[in-house]
Formats: C-alpha cells, structure tokens, sequence
C-alpha cells in the first residue's frame, strides 16, 4: 500500500533547486558554448549541469532527435505542432524549455534555466516571487549598466512584449504549470520566446544576473532552413 504524504501537499521552497544549461549533445558550437556557461556557473558559486536539447540540426534526420531522458516522456505523444513555418531548430528549443518546465513540476522547486550562449554574472540563488518568471538578464542590460523592470524587448518593436530571448531565466512550479497548460492546450504555435509572453504570463527582473554572448546560432534565421 502507498501512502501519500510529501507529494501531496504544496511545497512553498523557494531555494533554486538547480541551474539547468541547454546543449546540443555532440554539437560542435553547442559543446562549447556550453561548457563556457558551465564555467561561468562555476566561478560564480551557481549549482549548474548540462542539459540535453532536443536535436533538429543534423540534416541527415527527418525529425527531431529526443534526448535520452525524455525518450519515455508521456507528454511527446500529447504535445502537437500547430505552426508549420517553424524551422526545426526551433521546434526543437521549444521542446527543450518545455521538457524544462515539465522537470521543475516534478520536482516541485523553482529552477533556473540557461541556453548554451549564456554566461553566470552573479549567484542567483532563490526565486522569490511565486507563479512568476524572473528574467536573469541580457547583454543590452549589460552594455549599458541599466537594470530594466521589464525585459526591454519594446527597443526592438513597440509591440514586442515577449521575454528578450530565453538564454537565462527562473521559474517556480506554479509558473511551470501554467507554462505547460498553455503549450498543451494550444500546440507549439510560436519559438519558445514569443510563448513566453508578457501578455500571458507575469514576468520580472531583480538585477543583472546572466547575460547572452552574441555569436554563431545554432537556430537560423526565420525562412532560411525549415
């Protein structure tokens, strides 16, 4: 007989449980850019590991690769593609994040979540605003000492008002939830950035903790691959 108990109560622990770092496994530019976020994770004190992605790179794949530890993930047979003009390395980031959120559920704790062009500037330790994403900051931040509120995507187009990409990020499993819901009810429709949007979801900055190195991408420019 089980009995439940720990799992069935809410977990108010706001203690980041782990900084998760997305890579491409066997992806030349991916690998490294990565391992330079772990470093940077490292200097700073911030509990970090590898992550692997989703893989829509390799050309010789009709499809997307899934990575070992979702192979078994009952939500790959639930979750459909809506957007067709989406390029697979896209698809394939959207998946990534989204396997992210389904992980902090389940570990009911907030966690952070990198992309491989990130870098750690400060420890980033506990998410202290509930059913929120905390955005850890971005290079434009970083280049001009100034700490925006909101992300300042709105210096690109008036109507942006999605996360400024989604190379560094925490949630907390309330959020997650609502991250999930929302991908689930409506399919993939748009890149993980533009899901993540301010319109839907609240969204905040504490200081600059992370920022994005600009660089070679492993995700092409929109309507040149798909």
């Amino acid at each position: 007989m089980q009995i439940l108990n720990k799992t069935l109560h809410w977990s108010y622990n706001q203690e980041v449980q782990s900084t998760y770092i997305i890579r491409i496994k066997g992806h030349e530019l991916s690998e490294k850019m990565a391992a330079r976020c772990l470093e940077s994770c490292q200097k700073v004190g911030q509990k970090a590991e590898l992550y692997d992605a989703f893989d829509g790179t390799d050309p010789t794949v009709d499809g997307v690769k899934v990575p070992e530890h979702c192979q078994d993930a009952t939500w790959l047979q639930w979750l459909k593609l809506i957007n067709y003009h989406l390029t697979k390395p896209e698809i394939c980031c959207t998946l990534s994040h989204f396997s992210l959120w389904c992980k902090c559920i389940e570990l009911d704790r907030p966690i952070a979540i990198l992309e491989h062009d990130a870098v750690m500037l400060n420890q980033f330790t506990h998410h202290t605003v509930q059913n929120c994403i905390v955005y850890l900051g971005c290079i434009e931040q970083y280049q001009s000492m100034q700490v925006n509120m909101i992300p300042p995507h709105a210096q690109l187009h008036k109507d942006y008002r999605h996360i400024l990409r989604t190379h560094a990020y925490s949630i907390d499993p309330l959020m997650a939830k609502n991250l999930v819901a929302y991908v689930l009810e409506r399919g993939i429709t748009s890149s993980a950035d533009v899901t993540m949007s301010l319109n839907r979801f609240a969204m905040t900055c504490f200081g600059l903790f992370a920022m994005d190195i600009p660089g070679p991408t492993t995700i092409p420019e929109w309507g040149k691959e798909k």
